[in-house]
């Protein structure tokens, strides 16, 4: 907190003398990793759902998607540095490969992978706008 004539940032304190005191502000930030951003002009076409940067999660048979960078229970090659126009964060269904649709590696020990329900225009997880630009997730 700083009040507009205060030379540094300040906050209220529990003490029952001192209502408020100054802040040491932190001199070191600690390391943020920012994932790259990642637009739809980086993937060159859509085929089969390759620019769809929606949260879908589970398969078409309900099941839920391993995250791209863990190896268990599934190891693979796909991982989010080897293809980084793909977006492949979080557990959320991709295509990064070229496959008829979008995809994921499942939580299931018995099924590696899996498709995901494919993504139609008028669907409520479509690309909205011009290359996704009004896109908001679900």
């Amino acid at each position: 907190m700083n009040g507009e004539s205060e030379y540094t940032i300040w906050c209220y304190t529990n003490d029952s003398v001192y209502r408020w005191d100054y802040c040491d502000p932190l001199h070191e930030q600690p390391e943020v990793i920012v994932p790259p951003i990642v637009t739809l002009e980086d993937v060159p076409e859509n085929k089969g759902g390759a620019a769809y940067r929606g949260s879908q999660t589970k398969t078409v048979s309900g099941r839920v998607c391993q995250n791209w960078a863990s190896q268990t229970p599934h190891e693979h090659g796909n991982r989010p540095s080897k293809h980084p126009k793909s977006d492949l964060r979080s557990n959320f269904c991709r295509n990064p490969d070229g496959e008829k649709t979008i995809w994921c590696y499942t939580t299931d020990p018995n099924m590696r992978w899996e498709y995901c329900e494919g993504v139609e225009a008028e669907s409520k997880e479509g690309l909205w706008g011009e290359k996704g630009n009004e896109y908001r997730g679900l």
